[in-house]
């Protein structure tokens, strides 16, 4: 959750500006949150009260409603001002971006100490999903992307990370070439 937020922030001033260089500030001055941080805050809040289908649709509308200007989509927007409790039908990337508190419920350290199992973490995704993103694309995303946010969860902080970034500075040198190269992958 913490990554997609720092994401979120680092990259919203490169999302209408995209830059085709690897070294690049990560913060500056004119980044700002946006709609996935404020929806991620939102799916969070809703896990914490429950995981149900209408903590996830009070928790989005509420944060919606409290950071109105935050940069939504204009079906998306309509719905958080709306009354409405249904879905759209939309199968947009909205749903992905807010999924990742999802992953901290798949993750295993939680699961030992809550007794839930990690499917619960992905029924969730996909309610997440489904309360606005009812297409099965929109789902499928949503569950995609908690899968995916699982296992980097668990890794620490401490020991993962390189040591020898420059303040302010991230260095992409190693991309995602090592792993398209992995055996059995395409």
């Amino acid at each position: 959750m913490i990554g997609a937020i720092v994401g979120d922030i680092v990259g919203s001033v490169y999302e209408w500006n995209n830059i085709k260089t690897k070294n690049f500030p990560l913060f500056r001055e004119d980044c700002f949150f946006t709609d996935d941080t404020v929806m991620t805050c939102a799916v969070a809040e809703a896990i914490m009260e429950g995981g149900t289908r209408d903590a996830f649709i009070d928790a989005m509308k509420k944060y919606g409603r409290m950071y109105p200007d935050a940069g939504y989509g204009g079906r998306f927007g309509a719905w958080l001002r709306s009354d409405s409790r249904e879905p759209y039908n939309s199968f947009g990337n909205g749903s992905a971006m807010r999924v990742s508190p999802c992953a901290w419920v798949m993750d295993c350290g939680f699961c030992a100490r809550t007794g839930m199992w990690p499917i619960v973490g992905r029924n969730r995704a996909a309610l997440s999903a489904q309360v606005t993103h009812d297409h099965p694309e929109g789902v499928k995303g949503a569950a995609a992307v908690a899968d995916a946010g699982r296992d980097p969860a668990r890794l620490s902080v401490q020991r993962d990370l390189p040591r020898n970034r420059s303040p302010g500075h991230h260095r992409l040198s190693r991309g995602c070439h090592p792993q398209r190269h992995l055996p059995g992958r395409r």
